[in-house]
């Protein structure tokens, strides 16, 4: 007997190959992002390094706010895969591309820019985790 409420096969296949090209092009940004923002801190453009690190955490966390919103809405993409992608799979990729741009740099100053990087990103994507908890909280709260 034919079960009429599941898609078939192939529209799955087609839903599947949809958000492991949203993942992949997520991935991709971010490797974008993190290239530009501290090429321009090592090359020394004059913009100050704290404002580079906290627009690129910010750009990070608005891309995965805004648009995870979008994917999840419309391929139902869940947000911890996009985060797993984006804060895993992109910045761990980031430092050998980055090393690849800018062979000039030392291995001291990407040990450096890994700890630098990742202390920012802990306090942004802390925030954004307790905001997350607190909306929930109190979403469930007015529907009881």
């Amino acid at each position: 007997m034919l079960d009429f409420n599941h898609p078939p096969r192939q529209e799955k296949l087609v839903l599947y190959m949809k958000r492991a090209l949203v993942l992949f092009v997520s991935v991709c940004l971010y490797i974008g992002l993190f290239q530009l923002c501290f090429s321009f801190i090592w090359n020394r453009y004059g913009i100050d390094h704290e404002i580079l690190a906290w627009g690129f955490c910010i750009a990070v966390i608005g891309y995965f706010w805004i648009v995870g919103g979008l994917f999840y809405h419309y391929l139902g993409l869940q947000r911890w895969q996009l985060w797993v992608a984006m804060n895993i799979i992109g910045f761990l990729l980031s430092f050998p591309v980055f090393h690849r741009l800018e062979p000039w740099q030392e291995e001291l100053d990407m040990i450096v820019l890994t700890f630098w990087v990742v202390s920012y990103l802990i306090v942004a994507w802390g925030i954004i985790g307790v905001g997350y908890i607190c909306v929930q909280f109190i979403s469930n709260f007015w529907e009881k």
